[in-house]
């Protein structure tokens, strides 16, 4: 009875031990002030600050040779729960924090030089869904469907326009990683949370990173529109279903047929909300005034001959 107390207790230690390792490696990926910085900008509600502060934290990081996954993924969550406990709109301060740190990521990979520019994509996307839907789920009481669509969204716009930016990139190769790592990221959380709908997760999160990344070609100008959405579809499609697969038990047919409808959804509403925006008018040239024609002189009467005189006026009639 007491090698089997022992036992257990050696076994209940090696798993504290396990869990801290794990809870220490993503504690270690930003800094406690790093963290600070990132409740404060979401304190404001002010989305571009959101971006600019996560970008900044995340570009630190990972120059700092810190793995981007996590430290998106530890951004991406601080900022959700920050959201939710001062009452900010969830969605729109997960698409600033996701925006920014893929940007972020990608900068300091392309700075850096020698790096898999589409691998950090994927790996960040992958933490910046993952993290937002994992503090979602334990806030209780979000849309977790909302969360995915706007993590996977920032994610993929902000990849595309760190690469647009930087030059020199495959920009629909780092839209699709980009994409793959968002939609998988969602499914992943999903599946590990528990309790939530998968199919509807993949389905937002891939209408998400499909229209993110449509909206950024779009919003940079000079891209293949058409390639980068579908090079994001592809993305977001696979993703899923390779989420679905390493997490096991789950319907993958539902979910690759969802990332598809999802896919497809974003990718095509973001393309129609670009033609629905009407261009700016013209201004209307004021219509030059056509010459006043000179009035056409009427004839002048030629004059009407009098009529001969008859017999009795002639003179020197006989009266």
């Amino acid at each position: 009875m007491k090698k089997m107390k022992n036992f257990q207790l050696v076994a209940l230690l090696l798993m504290v031990m396990a869990l801290s390792c794990i809870f220490t490696g993503q504690a270690t990926a930003l800094t406690s002030e790093q963290q600070a910085e990132i409740e404060a900008a979401v304190a404001t509600g002010d989305e571009e600050i959101i971006k600019a502060v996560i970008k900044a934290v995340i570009h630190a990081a990972v120059t700092a040779d810190e793995d981007p996954g996590d430290a998106v993924r530890q951004a991406t969550a601080t900022a959700v729960s920050a959201a939710v406990a001062g009452g900010k709109d969830v969605a729109a301060v997960t698409k600033a924090a996701s925006s920014g740190a893929i940007s972020g990521a990608v900068e300091a990979a392309v700075a850096a030089g020698g790096q898999n520019v589409e691998a950090v994509a994927q790996a960040a996307s992958n933490g910046a869904s993952s993290g937002a839907v994992e503090a979602a789920v334990a806030a209780g009481g979000q849309n977790v469907e909302a969360v995915a669509q706007a993590a996977s969204n920032g994610a993929s716009s902000g990849a595309v326009e760190a690469a647009v930016a930087a030059g020199g990139q495959n920009v629909e190769a780092v839209a699709q990683a980009a994409s793959n790592g968002a939609s998988s990221g969602a499914v992943e959380a999903a599946v590990a949370a528990g309790g939530q709908n998968v199919e509807a997760v993949a389905q937002a999160a891939s209408n998400g990173a499909s229209s993110g990344a449509v909206e950024a070609a779009v919003a940079a100008g000079g891209q293949n529109v058409e390639a980068v959405a579908q090079a994001a579809s592809n993305g977001s499609r696979s993703g899923a279903v390779e989420a679905a697969v390493a997490a096991g038990g789950q319907n993958v047919e539902a979910i690759d047929q969802a990332a598809q409808t999802g896919s497809n959804q974003g990718s095509t509403q973001a393309q129609q909300q670009e033609g629905n925006q009407e261009p700016t008018p013209e201004p209307t040239p004021e219509p030059t005034p056509e010459p006043t024609p000179e009035p056409t002189p009427e004839p002048t009467p030629e004059p009407t001959p009098e009529p001969p005189p008859t017999q009795d006026n002639q003179p020197g009639s006989p009266v």
